[in-house]
C-alpha cells in the first residue's frame, strides 16, 4: 500500500481516537506509517544501497507494477515489523502500557489495510507473516 494512504488513514484514526487517547494519538499517527521503515531495511539488505530516496522510488515503482498486474513480483519478503512475532510482542507490552497500546492499535489498523491490499492484488504470499517460518524456509 502506498505510504500516503497509510499516513492519511493513520491521521484519521488518530483524530477519531484523540478523545480517548489524548496526546497518545500522536503515537497512533506516527506508528501507523512508521512501521513501514522495515521496507527500507529490506531494501538495504537486498541491494546494499543506503539511499532512502532510491528505496522510496523503487518501492513506489514496484507497488505501481504490482497493483497494475494485481500480483506481487516477489515472494516471501521479510518485513520485520509486519510479522506475527513482533505483533505478539507489542500486544503483550500493550497490556502494561498505554504507549504500547497506542502502537498496537496503529499497527493493527496498518496490518489490516496491508492484508486488504495484498488480498486485492492476489499477493498475500508476497510477504512473510512469521519470522520463524521465514528463517526455517531460508536456512535450509
Amino acid at each position: 500500500m502506498y505510504p500516503s494512504v497509510h499516513i492519511l488513514t493513520s491521521l484519521i484514526l488518530a483524530l477519531v481516537l484523540y478523545p480517548y487517547f489524548g496526546l497518545y494519538s500522536i503515537v497512533i499517527f506516527l506508528a501507523g506509517f512508521l512501521i513501514d521503515i522495515d521496507h527500507y531495511f529490506e531494501y538495504v539488505a537486498r541491494t546494499g544501497n543506503l539511499s532512502p530516496f532510491k528505496a522510496y522510488k523503487e518501492g513506489i515503482e514496484f507497488a505501481k507494477k504490482c497493483y497494475k498486474l494485481r500480483k506481487s513480483l516477489r515472494k516471501d519478503i521479510l518485513h520485520i515489523f509486519h510479522v506475527v512475532e513482533f505483533y505478539a510482542l507489542i500486544a503483550i507490552l500493550a497490556i502494561y502500557s498505554k504507549f504500547f497500546l497506542s502502537i498496537f492499535i496503529a499497527i493493527t489498523f496498518h496490518i489490516i489495510l496491508d492484508i486488504v491490499a495484498l488480498t486485492y492484488r492476489n499477493a498475500i504470499k508476497a510477504r512473510a507473516h512469521s519470522l520463524i517460518g521465514w528463517l526455517i524456509r531460508h536456512t535450509k
